[in-house]
C-alpha cells in the first residue's frame, strides 16, 4: 500500500528541493562529505530541511492513519517516560495519555519501499537530540536552526540521502507510453487537417509536428498532435 499518489509526489517534490537547495548551499568538504557555505546558505538549507521534515511527518501520518491499528497498553517490554531535563528525573507515562498504534510493512501494510525511503530521509532531517538539547539550553523557546556556517554533512549523511531519493524515484507513477503512431490528416479530422499541415512545414519554428509518408500518403505524429492539441485530438485516437 502507498500513501496515494498525489502524497507521494508532494513527498518526492519536496525531497528533490532540499536535495537541490543541499547540493547549491554547500562544497565539498576537505575530510569528505559537504560544509555549509555561509550564514544565508545555512538558512535556506535549514529551511528546506524544515519543509523536508514537515512532509515526511505528514507522509507518516497518512501512513497511520491508513495502516495503523490503535492499542489500549504499551507493548511488552515498552515502557515511555517523560523529562523537562536531558539529565532526569525520568517519569513513566500511563499508557491512557498517549495514543499506541501499530503498523505493519510490506503485504497489506503500509508500502515497504516508501517507509524505507522516510526511514532515511529521517536520519538526516530529524534534528540531533544533543544539538538541540544544546541549544535550547543556551537559547530556550528560540527558533533554531538545522545547520549553521561552516558546519559538514557527513559522507555517510550523503549516502542515506542518496539511498532515500533512489527509494522515491522507485515510488514515481510510470511514465504513460508515447504513442507512436503516424496517421494521415484525414484520420485527425477537417478541424484538424490544415493545422497538422502547417505544423509539418520545415520553415515552421514552433509546435512542430513530425511526419512519415506510407505508400505515398503524409502521415502526422499522434504524439505531437496530442502534445499540442490535446483538446482537439479526437478522443478514439
Amino acid at each position: 500500500m502507498a500513501t496515494g499518489i498525489g502524497g507521494t509526489v508532494t513527498l518526492r517534490s519536496t525531497f528533490e528541493r532540499f536535495y537541490n537547495t543541499l547540493d547549491a548551499t554547500t562544497v565539498p568538504a576537505d575530510g569528505g562529505g559537504r560544509m555549509v557555505i555561509g550564514v544565508p546558505h545555512a538558512v535556506a538549507l535549514s529551511e528546506a530541511t524544515d519543509a523536508l521534515y514537515h512532509a515526511l511527518a505528514a507522509a507518516n501520518l497518512r501512513l497511520s492513519s491508513q495502516h495503523g491499528r490503535a492499542l489500549s497498553a504499551y507493548p511488552p517490554g515498552i515502557v515511555v517516560e517523560e523529562s523537562d531535563s536531558p539529565e532526569g528525573p525520568w517519569t513513566p507515562i500511563p499508557a491512557g495519555e498517549v495514543r499506541i498504534e501499530t503498523m505493519g510493512i510490506g503485504g497489506n501494510g503500509a508500502d515497504a519501499v516508501l517507509m524505507a525511503a522516510l526511514d532515511s530521509a529521517n536520519k538526516v532531517a530529524a534534528f540531533p537530540i544533543d544539538k538541540w538539547n544544546a541549544m535550547q539550553a543556551a537559547r530556550p523557546g528560540a527558533n533554531h536552526q538545522r545547520f549553521h556556517a561552516g558546519e559538514v554533512v557527513s559522507e555517510a549523511d550523503l549516502a542515506v540521502l542518496e539511498s532515500a531519493a533512489k527509494l522515491l524515484r522507485m515510488k514515481a507513477p510510470p511514465k504513460p507510453l508515447e504513442d507512436t503512431r503516424f496517421l494521415s490528416a484525414s484520420s485527425f479530422g477537417k478541424s484538424m487537417a490544415a493545422r497538422l499541415r502547417m505544423a509539418a512545414s520545415p520553415k515552421r519554428k514552433g509546435k512542430r509536428v513530425a511526419t512519415i509518408e506510407i505508400d505515398g500518403v503524409v502521415c502526422y505524429s499522434v504524439a505531437d498532435a496530442k502534445r499540442w492539441w490535446p483538446r482537439d485530438v479526437p478522443k478514439d485516437l
